[in-house]
């Protein structure tokens, strides 16, 4: 599969990967920690819950080098998929136990339409071993579209599920 090539950014809370397109756009691929998966990410001794320690939130984004800024409009570019669907493989790879969760920005209305893009792209990712389970959260005019992407290997996988389950109910509820 041909890709752009990857630089590997590690900061505390995030790991990242830059890569820069033939026609010179600069994307970032984040993997930031996420505890959206709980109302309270902590139990009742103060310690974080062990799903919180694992979950990331995974996207990605243009930027402009210059200014670092977000960039509108890019043109179709194949080797951008192949780079993402990457990244993605490659942290899974060297983070078996991490959840990813992804949230598609309703921006313009283009939820749905990132949300299948984005489902259509984890296809992708080796077939039997990961998962990618997707849902809608309506907010009054908004519909949030948000996945989850996990091994079917991990060892909380039931627990993962039943969490981001519970959690799209709770925050339907919190809308309705």
């Amino acid at each position: 599969m041909t890709r752009y090539e990857l630089l590997l950014e590690k900061k505390q809370e995030e790991d990242s990967y830059v890569f820069v397109t033939k026609s010179g756009k600069v994307y970032r691929i984040y993997f930031v920690s996420d505890y959206s998966l709980f109302e309270n990410p902590f139990d009742d001794s103060g310690d974080e819950h062990p799903l919180t320690k694992l979950t990331r939130q995974v996207g990605f984004l243009v930027v402009d080098s210059a200014e670092n800024t977000l960039i509108k409009e890019t043109k179709f570019d194949p080797l951008v998929k192949n780079t993402i669907v990457f990244a993605i493989k490659n942290h899974l790879s060297e983070n078996p136990e991490h959840i990813l969760i992804f949230v598609c920005d309703p921006k313009n209305n283009g939820g749905r339409g990132r949300s299948t893009l984005f489902r259509r792209w984890a296809r992708e990712l080796p077939d039997d071993s990961v998962d990618v389970i997707s849902r809608e959260v309506r907010q009054k005019e908004t519909i949030l579209h948000t996945g989850l992407i996990i091994r079917t290997s991990n060892h909380l996988y039931r627990e993962v599920i039943s969490a981001y389950e519970t959690r799209i109910k709770e925050l339907q509820a919190k809308f309705e």
